[in-house]
């Protein structure tokens, strides 16, 4: 039996956001015996961990342009959408895939593609609120529009209110529901110690450290990490802020911390593969996130059996254990800073998580591909 090709379709770079990272461990964790896949991408940035972590295993990596480029992002867009399609075309001729599942704002690369996409199946992820995803973003919602109605394009969402907000957006009653997993073993069995992996880091034995995991844009909200961080040193001396991450902001953030005199006190790290481990360097973890279509690293914080502290606008799915203390955006800061420190310990990976495990999104995912739902 011929394998199932499936092109793993990514707007823009093959980065360590959260909708990279879960192509990343689709591709790791597929069937090799029964799916063969490609990730497809704009470009790819060198030294990100998920592209690393890819090469290393073997996975076959297509991009428009070789790598980063200041000057590629800065072209006009009409030229480097014609870019993306003709490449794209390529793609599709030499690969000749069965599958073509779309992450992030790819969509519309597609549509002039039209005409090749018959008799392959389509699959488009909303990595993000859906609101957030198409409000400003026409073109896209036109492209899933277009490729539902023509190309018969199934949509699947991260949780079943995002898959509700889907189905009344675009008129379909078919949207599915696939969580985004995660290999909990890899945030449960970290073998090294938090003294240790502080030793490693340079960051105190003895200090308090409050943590986030995500991309440096303006929806993960770091001016308010700042914020809060900041009231709580002025109640523990001792208070240590780690984040981890890349994006467009961060060197906005880090002089925002310099700004507040709080450098000796931070650390930024990006392009990392032990997040595990640095998530174990941490006291409890901070996500004031002013939309999430569902908010991974909040999830590996649990499983990390990190106390956590996040905003209500992070969907209830992300929340299933009751590691969580939830918040509004516009609670005083105080309240943030009180509700960091008063939290105790933590605990080990809870059975609420265990619908987050990888393997079982993925077993959903191959079912789809080889049309067995």
């Amino acid at each position: 039996m011929d394998k199932c090709r499936v092109l793993e379709l990514i707007g823009g770079s093959l980065s360590d956001g959260g909708a990279e990272t879960l192509v990343k461990d689709y591709v790791l964790n597929l069937d090799s015996k029964k799916v063969e896949p490609v990730v497809f991408a704009d470009w790819t940035i060198p030294g990100v961990a998920n592209t690393e972590i890819l090469q290393e295993r073997g996975a076959s990596i297509s991009t428009v342009y070789p790598s980063y480029s200041l000057f590629w992002r800065g072209i006009n867009r009409f030229f480097r959408k014609s870019c993306f399609v003709r490449k794209l075309r390529q793609a599709i001729s030499g690969f000749n895939p069965d599958v073509i599942h779309v992450h992030l704002d790819a969509l519309e690369y597609l549509v002039p593609l039209e005409e090749m996409l018959k008799g392959r199946k389509l699959f488009y992820t909303c990595h993000s609120e859906p609101s957030a995803m198409f409000d400003d973003n026409p073109a896209e919602e036109e492209a899933a529009k277009k490729l539902i109605k023509d190309c018969g394009l199934r949509l699947i969402a991260l949780h079943e209110g995002m898959a509700r907000e889907l189905n009344r957006r675009f008129g379909v009653s078919d949207t599915l529901a696939i969580k985004n997993g995660i290999d909990l073993t890899r945030f449960t069995d970290v073998t090294e110690s938090k003294k240790q992996i502080r030793l490693n880091l340079g960051i105190p034995e003895k200090a308090f450290v409050i943590g986030n995991v995500g991309r440096f844009s303006e929806e993960k909200n770091h001016r308010m990490i700042v914020s809060v961080f900041s009231e709580v040193r002025k109640q523990r001396a001792d208070a240590f802020l780690l984040l981890v991450g890349g994006g467009e902001l961060k060197d906005a953030v880090r002089d925002m911390l310099a700004d507040a005199g709080l450098s000796s006190c931070s650390m930024i790290l990006s392009n990392r593969k032990d997040v595990p481990q640095l998530l174990k360097a941490m006291d409890v973890f901070l996500f004031p996130s002013l939309y999430e279509g569902l908010g991974l690293s909040l999830i590996e914080a649990q499983a990390a059996g990190l106390v956590c502290v996040a905003s209500d606008k992070v969907p209830l799915d992300a929340r299933p254990t009751g590691l969580v203390t939830t918040l509004k955006l516009d609670d005083p800061i105080e309240t943030w800073c009180a509700a960091l420190l008063k939290t105790h310990g933590g605990s080990g990976c809870h059975d609420a998580l265990r619908d987050y495990d990888i393997r079982g999104s993925v077993r959903e995912l191959e079912e789809l591909y080889l049309g067995k739902s």
